[in-house]
């Protein structure tokens, strides 16, 4: 009596795995994967340009490659403002991992106003399990960064030209961080000063 229950219990949570995965969209996931290529392939190469200069990247060059990028952006922030406007934020159970988290990395490259736009609704997928919190704070981050307003999370720097360091932007209550950090999920950063 006990296998055949335990059989039963297996068996219905074998079902439950299979619904819980039905709801992945195979067609999302391609459109997101091809999405991502353009997004970060060219943040990739963009790495690659940079490293390959003693110093830095001459304007001409950088002015061309990023031309070519925000091209790139901007056709994606359609496709994924396309998706968004026909079946909401493209979370894990419908973009899977990879698909939401390219849905993430365009938001997080679009225009101040589709940040503004997106961003509660990214929320809202990271309060459902849909998103990460990570990708929740970086774009809270970049929203107040590019506000003039200082950062909650410490997720956004800029790269000093001449030294090629870090620079982390102003923090709002530094030491708060990592309790608002730790409230979030995210784990205890180096010093940000």
């Amino acid at each position: 009596m006990m296998r055949a229950s335990l059989l039963v219990l297996l068996g219905l949570a074998c079902i439950g795995s299979v619904d819980a995965q039905s709801t992945l969209d195979s067609t999302l996931v391609a459109e997101l994967a091809e999405i991502h290529e353009g997004d970060q392939g060219g943040r990739f190469e963009w790495r690659r340009i940079r490293a390959s200069y003693d110093g830095p990247v001459p304007d001409s060059v950088r002015v061309a490659f990023w031309t070519v990028q925000n091209q790139i952006d901007a056709e994606n922030l359609v496709r994924v403002d396309s998706i968004i406007a026909a079946r909401g934020w493209p979370g894990r159970s419908l973009a899977g991992e990879d698909g939401a988290r390219t849905a993430f990395l365009v938001v997080q490259h679009a225009p101040l106003e589709t940040q503004e736009q997106y961003l509660p609704l990214l929320e809202a997928a990271v309060s459902s399990g849909e998103a990460e919190p990570w990708q929740l704070a970086m774009l809270t981050d970049r929203v107040l960064v590019r506000r003039g307003l200082p950062q909650r999370y410490g997720t956004q720097y800029r790269i000093d030209p001449e030294t090629g360091a870090e620079v982390y932007e102003p923090m709002e209550d530094p030491e708060g961080l990592e309790a608002r950090r730790a409230a979030i999920g995210l784990p205890p950063e180096p010093d940000h000063n």
